[in-house]
């Protein structure tokens, strides 16, 4: 522990405990939720995902196939995509995430396929 001393007049001073900040190094965890892995999705596809940090999770980003294509700042963490952006077929999802100090975590990747429409 730090002490501060303070000479206050001669012969007197104060002592206080100084706890310096420690900084955030610790990076939060992510998951993507949806789609599910294996899934056949088509129109509008809603992207979710969990996140998780020691102080907090300050964003969250999907991408598809290496490519940013939603982004939210505020939990519960999702958003929408075109599945009409892509051809046909399979693909792969990924997300990020961040805390306030900007340590940046990425997902695991899942598979999934975009058709022209689900029966």
């Amino acid at each position: 522990m730090t002490f501060l001393v303070v000479l206050v007049a001669a012969g007197t001073s104060l002592v206080a405990p100084v706890s310096a900040a420690r900084p955030d190094t610790q990076a939060p965890t992510v998951s993507v939720t949806s789609p599910a892995s294996g899934a056949t999705v088509s129109g509008t596809v809603t992207l979710t995902a969990t996140a998780s940090d020691n102080v907090g999770v300050t964003q969250v980003k999907w991408f598809i196939d290496g490519t940013e294509v939603g982004w939210d700042g505020a939990a519960p963490w999702l958003d929408t995509w075109s599945s009409s952006l892509k051809a046909f077929g399979s693909h792969t999802i990924y997300a990020r995430a961040a805390d306030a100090a900007n340590n940046w975590a990425t997902s695991a990747t899942r598979s999934f396929t975009t058709v022209s429409s689900v029966s």
